[in-house]
């Protein structure tokens, strides 16, 4: 009797799901984001079939199938997408550019061979739908598959996911992402920002959502419902945000924070690099201006202001710099291609400080709070900023404090 119980309790509380996990921005620094997510989906023995630009390509994981949408990367404008986030995202052209970007990289991946044999797949069930929320035609998967729809983000959401939602948006209180200004609001700041709300709502109802569904007839057939209402269907939003360090806001249940799971915690450095890094007895500063943005893509005036003012600060300085060689290079900086950044945040040899640019700096945040170290990423004094100007004026404000 009693082992008839257990066989009951174990066929009722052992399941596991067919997951499709639909990841489309080509970015590996949001892509390694979502990563150990699928991994360990699949290492749970979930059966999980993901879409990304860049796949683990782990024969090991046989709980996993992965299909590549690398091709997006080749996409036209996506390397002008730097030159976009640099400046005032709040902009009308500004978004309309990026919406205009991520149509373009979502018709490349629908139009992948293998992406349009899964959809065309009758047999093919899932038990749940996992999609970055950045483009709304990709939610169509969830009605294409007949199952729930779970959306995604490696930082946080724009004014449309969180009315998705149902969350509070009050304009003053909580302005939207890609707002030029966060805190400390003047009268006609707030009159500005509530205007770019209705702004932004009325521009993504009848430009970003009309544009999306008539992509979803496209390639999941003219009897898919409307993309708007498929969005008011979305079960749970995913964040990577902490809410311990950024403003407090209220969320419905249906909002759950992540935080820093993609945070490893066998992470190495290699031999050479901290040994400089142990070498540097007074100290490390390290430079990083994530992967949308490239260093190798400054001016030549904003990279002269940094290597001038970095280069009278009695610290080494550790730059991701995209290429072999920095003209007029100081004796104090050390410049890599590529940085193994949460080894060299963890390595407690270093006392770093870390100069971020605010684009992407929300995954480097996380990281750095783990290892408990200083990121100097952001102040509401140089909100309002480019990126790139608001990031050299606090290279020069460091300069100043440390000098004076």
């Amino acid at each position: 009797m009693k082992l008839f119980i257990f066989t009951l309790l174990l066929r009722y509380t052992v399941q596991c799901a067919n997951i499709l996990f639909v990841g489309m921005y080509p970015s590996l620094n949001h892509q390694s984001y979502f990563q150990p997510i699928w991994k360990e989906l699949s290492l749970k023995g979930h059966q999980v079939v993901a879409l990304t630009p860049n796949p683990i390509g782990d024969p090991g994981l046989i709980n996993l199938t992965e299909i590549d949408l690398s091709e997006a990367y080749h996409i036209a404008g996506l390397k002008s997408f730097p030159t976009i986030i640099s400046k005032d995202l709040s902009s009308k052209d500004g978004l309309n550019r990026v919406f205009e970007l991520m149509e373009k990289i979502v018709i490349k991946e629908l139009m992948n061979p293998e992406v349009r044999i899964l959809i065309a797949d009758k047999r093919r069930i899932f038990d749940v739908v996992i999609v970055e929320v950045h483009y709304p035609a990709l939610f169509a998967f969830s009605t294409k598959f007949k199952c729930p729809l779970i959306t995604i983000s490696s930082f946080g959401t724009l004014l449309n996911g969180h009315d998705a939602m149902g969350n509070p948006t009050h304009p003053a209180l909580y302005p939207d992402l890609f707002y030029h200004k966060k805190h400390n609001l003047s009268f006609w700041e707030r009159l500005e920002v509530t205007y770019y709300g209705f702004w932004f709502r009325y521009f993504y109802k009848y430009d970003v959502l009309s544009k999306a569904d008539a992509i979803a007839k496209k390639f999941f057939g003219i009897d898919t419902p409307y993309i708007g209402d498929i969005e008011k269907n979305i079960s749970i939003l995913l964040l990577n945000v902490n809410p311990v360090f950024y403003t407090p806001r209220p969320n419905v249940p249906g909002i759950v924070h992540l935080g820093h799971i993609y945070v490893k915690s066998d992470r190495e450095i290699s031999k050479d690099l901290k040994k400089e890094l142990d070498d540097a007895k007074e100290g490390v500063i390290y430079l990083s201006l994530g992967t949308a943005l490239k260093s190798t893509n400054l001016s030549l005036q904003q990279r002269n202001i940094i290597l001038k003012d970095l280069s009278e600060l009695p610290y080494k300085i550790l730059w991701k710099w995209e290429a072999d060689h920095l003209p007029g290079q100081p004796e104090n900086f050390i410049i890599r291609k590529w940085v193994p950044q949460q080894a060299v945040l963890a390595d407690l040899d270093a006392e770093l400080e870390n100069a971020y640019m605010d684009t992407e700096a929300i995954l480097s945040n996380e990281e750095s709070n783990v290892d408990g170290i200083n990121s100097n990423d952001s102040d509401d004094e140089f909100e309002g900023e480019s990126e790139i100007d608001s990031s050299i004026v606090k290279i020069q404000r460091m300069k100043f404090l440390y000098c004076n």
